[in-house]
């Protein structure tokens, strides 16, 4: 709210970041190797395969948060007695406002 122009450009670099690495995940690995040696090729390709499996390929829904995950996060919290049930509501917890600008 204080800084929206800040959250709108961290929000599409994001974006555009999944979607390259989605795209082109090579030089992602290269990188994270280098800074993890205990990250493996093969760990870094078994991650990225069950990734792809939760991304979708339609960019305008790229990175879109949505209220019913939010809500199933909020009723876990709960369960674990963090906090109070109806304490958090979940169409307070996101916009999409940004992802929706960067995915148009």
């Amino acid at each position: 709210r204080e800084d929206p122009d800040h959250v709108r450009d961290m929000v599409q670099a994001s974006v555009r970041g999944w979607v390259q690495y989605l795209l082109e995940a090579d030089p992602t690995h290269a990188f994270i190797e280098k800074q993890n040696s205990e990250m493996d090729q093969e760990t870094l390709r078994q991650g990225l395969e069950r990734m792809k499996s939760l991304c979708t390929e339609d960019m305008k829904k790229m990175c879109r948060m949505e209220s019913t995950r939010w809500q199933q996060l909020i009723d876990q919290i709960v369960e674990l007695g963090m906090v109070e049930s109806g304490a958090v509501e979940a169409e307070n917890c996101f916009s999409n406002v940004f992802v929706e600008a960067s995915t148009n």
